[in-house]
């Protein structure tokens, strides 16, 4: 009896150890898979973080710029406040691209001196930031913008070809390569400063000044530089002429500083030192020659055209707009965006006389700006009189605005919900057409400076309403658009 007892209490015992290893058998292996579990979740965080690291093939080689896939990938998933919808989905473009490093060798090595490294990563990639035409060209195939590091210029850069014209009565000083030229985002806060127009009582002083044109077609050295010098403070290795004619050069042919700096034995960086100098100064000379006329001379010299149907006409309008290069700035690109080009442009306002003389020109806006608010915002409304009459295009919707001025508006009549325009419409229309078209061969004549026909870069963008100002005062030095009542003169 008694080992019948031991046995069942032996047994029992065997039994509780049993369930005890298994419990702790569960134990372990919960604990084990709470292990693995967090084990591979860690590593997973860790390789997802390290993807986008520097050396991965995903991150920006330039020192000191943050852009990767990862931005883009999250840009991609973020909503467009202009267009309601996904990135990825939305006409918006792109806000950079990475590229990888040519196999080409001589591009190679030029990649590596530029992003001048001691730890370059495996795979390097580029964002399109760092691009001159914002991609790798033939033209520019390697980085050169915001390259995180000072780009010192060697002093054999700087010297003169033994041929080119000797120093004269100025020392050289010169800047920074335009290479390191930092790239200004454009600012779309929409100016409300007035264009450029000068009162018409100045006139006779503004040609007093450029007697030197009607005087002989001899430069005037002693003119120029009393008058025209950038700054005191600057003196640059080329004569004052041939300073003028590097701007000139620039703004009818559009040429790259890198070509300007070849044809006058002189480094890039002084090439584009010498044009920001000038822009400013010629702007501030040639302002006066653009005037807004009084009635009185605008109707003695108004054309046959004009003074059989709208003799009280008093300036004819229209927008023009110029390629810019596109911003990097989100905002900045929205704001510049032209549906009507499709492309970011800058986009100003265009005034002329009816015989053709540009009287008003605007500061530049945003291209996304429409022709009413620039009408609005860019101060043209403060030259109109009670009376006058306006001629645009059937787009300047500004009837609300010109009302209270009592200034009459001409327009070509709309379209819109009618079958067709009456014989009266129809009329009016075509003789509006006949006399606008003045208005879009000024602009054409504005267009002749390739620097505005052509794309303007995001550096030279605080310069554009300096440089518009300029061309305009140079077209006004051409002879007259309309030579006299029935002949005119592209």
């Amino acid at each position: 009896m008694c080992a019948a007892i031991d046995l069942s209490r032996g047994a029992a015992a065997i039994a509780l150890m049993i369930d005890n290893a298994r419990a702790l058998i569960t134990t372990i292996s919960i604990f084990c898979l709470h292990f693995v579990f967090h084990y591979f979740l860690i590593r997973f965080v860790m390789e997802s973080e390290n993807k986008y690291k520097t050396g991965g093939g995903n991150s920006c080689s330039v020192h000191g710029c943050s852009n990767n896939r990862k931005k883009i990938t999250l840009w991609k998933k973020s909503m467009c406040e202009l267009h309601g919808e996904m990135h990825d989905h939305c006409p918006c473009l792109i806000p950079y691209r990475l590229h990888v490093m040519p196999s080409k060798e001589l591009i190679r090595l030029e990649w590596i001196k530029s992003l001048n490294r001691k730890d370059l990563p495996k795979n390097v990639y580029v964002c399109s930031e760092h691009f001159i035409d914002g991609k790798p060209t033939d033209r520019n195939p390697s980085p050169k913008l915001k390259m995180g590091y000072e780009n010192k210029t060697t002093p054999g850069r700087r010297k003169i070809l033994k041929h080119q014209l000797s120093v004269k009565k100025r020392k050289l000083e010169t800047g920074d390569s335009d290479s390191d030229m930092e790239i200004t985002e454009l600012d779309t806060t929409l100016e409300s400063e007035p264009g450029a127009s000068t009162p018409y009582e100045k006139l006779p002083e503004a040609i007093c000044s450029f007697n030197v044109i009607e005087a002989s077609s001899t430069v005037s050295t002693q003119y120029l530089e009393s008058d025209f010098l950038p700054q005191k403070d600057h003196t640059f290795q080329l004569e004052v002429a041939d300073q003028l004619l590097l701007v000139l050069m620039r703004l009818k042919l559009n040429l790259i500083f890198d070509d300007l700096c070849r044809r006058f034995g002189i480094s890039s960086g002084l090439a584009c030192k010498i044009f920001n100098s000038w822009i400013p100064v010629l702007a501030d000379k040639l302002k006066s020659l653009i005037v807004w006329l009084p009635r009185e001379v605008i109707r003695d010299c108004c054309p046959e055209s004009f003074r059989e149907n709208y003799p009280r006409t008093t300036c004819i309008i229209d927008c023009a707009e110029t390629f810019i290069q596109r911003p990097t700035n989100l905002r900045s690109r929205g704001e510049t965006y032209s549906n009507y080009k499709s492309h970011n442009t800058a986009k100003y306002l265009v005034g002329i006389s009816p015989h053709g003389q540009i009287m008003f020109i605007s500061k530049a806006f945003g291209g996304r700006a429409s022709d009413k608010f620039i009408v609005e915002k860019s101060g043209f409304m403060n030259y109109l009189l009670p009376g006058d009459e306006i001629m645009a295009d059937r787009g300047f919707t500004i009837d609300d605005l010109l009302f209270p001025l009592r200034v009459k508006l001409n327009i070509p009549a709309f379209t819109k919900n009618k079958p067709q325009l009456s014989a009266e419409d129809v009329t009016t229309t075509r003789r509006i057409a006949r006399v606008r078209i003045h208005v879009e061969r000024v602009i054409r004549r504005l267009k002749v400076f390739k620097i505005l026909s052509g794309t303007v870069p995001v550096s030279s963008l605080t310069l554009f309403d300096d440089i518009l100002l300029v061309c305009s005062a140079l077209v006004n030095l051409r002879s007259d658009l309309i030579r006299d009542t029935n002949e005119s003169n592209e």
